[in-house]
């Protein structure tokens, strides 16, 4: 199954989600990891943080390929897309690592006035790049590349200081690159030798990034888990289709029946299709069970009979505040980013699911249970999403998505999860309801 997904990095049961940042790619020259052997191991030349890996790359989304919706495993294909949907690099996920320097070292001395009074000896400190956990896969040359939620550079990372002044061992410190002194000064017992411990950590932490080599503690068996897996937007079965004959179940919809859309009058459906989820598989993957929108959670009588889709089913808001966000009084939003709201829940009491996805000529916004929703959309990711098989219909019946380059045109704006996640939290702030004004 093909999934598209922001980054969120596990290793030893160790989790960094990626919440609104986008994730980055670093290539790190001169490396080597051969997936054929039994335990893999990645090679690396002396490499320092700054001086010797490649410029970070930001990217929108993952584009996978994978057994599993819930998480990445050695030897699963991945494209890195922006968020235009071209691709920015691809390869094999390999696993997970963690990055990290050796300490270094420096006495602290209050500087004398040769050759009449000596420097006063106030202890010492060592410095440590505080440790990045990333993902790593390899390209076709298998060279090594790193995933990270945050651009390894100075702006970004942090150091570690332990210190010994004064005859006192202080608390480990984590101290950010780019705030060395404002961090400092916030440490009351560093006092009146702030200047010299401010002026010795900022010259090891300059050789912690120039000159310290690079420790990368690769882990094959790391995996990288799908915090925000977006699958194939669908219907689940008993859902209400409104048609030329009035409301229809989606399971009973076939090629040819006349829908009623928002926009173009009625049109005849080209394709439909539909997928099982067993119980086993949804305890597997948690994040594959339906949204449960309850009757007249997004406004009056809307839906008028409570609506189950997939998460990233895109469902039509209208209101003054999504005129103000997006310019336009309407805008697609996944099911998912709606879970903040009153009503909108995760149907996680049901022990097996059915989906279906219906396709028109173009993608439409159609009434399910009242409420305006769109139909499949034939982005890159949501064909990839229906399987081969599935696929191959598709392109059969419109052989010029095969062709397609960039992303087709949509019924309507869609909200990326950033902006989705706000316009829901806005609605939720001001009490107003997702469906509104017309």
């Amino acid at each position: 199954m093909f999934l598209a997904i922001p980054l969120s990095i596990r290793s030893r049961d160790r989790v960094c989600p990626k919440e609104d940042n986008m994730p980055y790619t670093t290539p790190v020259p001169g490396s080597l990891i051969d997936l054929e052997s039994d335990l893999p191991v990645l090679t690396i030349p002396p490499t320092s943080v700054l001086n010797d890996l490649d410029a970070p790359t930001e990217f929108d989304r993952y584009d996978v390929e994978a057994n599993s919706a819930t998480t990445l495993d050695r030897g699963d294909q991945l494209t890195l897309v922006n968020e235009t949907g071209g691709a920015v690099g691809s390869g094999t996920f390999a696993g997970t690592a963690e990055l990290s320097t050796e300490a270094i070292s420096s006495d602290v001395e209050i500087p004398g006035i040769p050759p009449l009074v000596p420097p006063v000896p106030l202890g010492s400190l060592s410095v440590r790049l505080n440790p990045v956990e990333v993902g790593v896969y390899v390209d076709e040359s298998n060279g090594a590349f790193l995933l990270s939620d945050e651009p390894l550079n100075e702006d970004r990372l942090s150091i570690i200081v332990d210190f010994s002044l004064l005859g006192i061992d202080l608390d480990p410190l984590t101290v950010p690159l780019n705030n060395i002194e404002g961090t400092l000064a916030g440490v009351p017992a560093l006092g009146g030798i702030l200047g010299p411990v401010t002026d010795v950590v900022t010259d090891l932490a300059q050789q912690t990034l120039d000159v310290a080599l690079l420790t990368i503690d690769y882990d094959p068996a790391g995996t990288l888990p799908l915090d925000d897996a977006e699958v194939v937007p669908c219907f689940l079965r008993e859902t209400m289709i409104l048609t030329t004959d009035g409301p229809v179940a989606v399971e009973d919809l076939s090629v040819g029946t006349l829908v009623v859309t928002r926009d173009n009058a009625t049109q005849p459906v080209r394709w439909v299709g539909h997928v099982a989820l067993s119980a086993e598989r949804l305890r597997a993957q948690p994040n594959l069970r339906p949204i449960r929108i309850a009757p007249g959670a997004l406004g009056a009588n809307l839906p008028a009979q409570a609506l189950l889709v997939s998460p990233q089913h895109r469902i039509l808001v209208r209101s003054a505040i999504a005129q103000r966000m997006f310019g336009a009084p309407e805008v697609l939003v996944a099911a998912k980013q709606l879970l903040p709201l009153e009503g909108i829940d995760i149907a996680d009491d049901l022990e097996t699911v059915e989906y279906f996805h219906i396709l028109f000529d173009r993608h439409e916004i159609v009434f399910a249970n009242g409420t305006e929703t769109e139909s499949l959309y034939t982005g890159p990711q949501a064909l990839r999403g229906v399987g081969h098989a599935a696929r191959a219909e598709i392109f059969a019946l419109f052989p010029e998505l095969e062709r397609l380059t960039g992303l087709p045109p949509s019924a309507r704006e869609l909200a990326s999860g950033r902006m989705a996640r706000k316009l829901a939290m806005r609605h939720l702030q001001n009490g107003k309801p997702l469906v509104g004004m017309h």
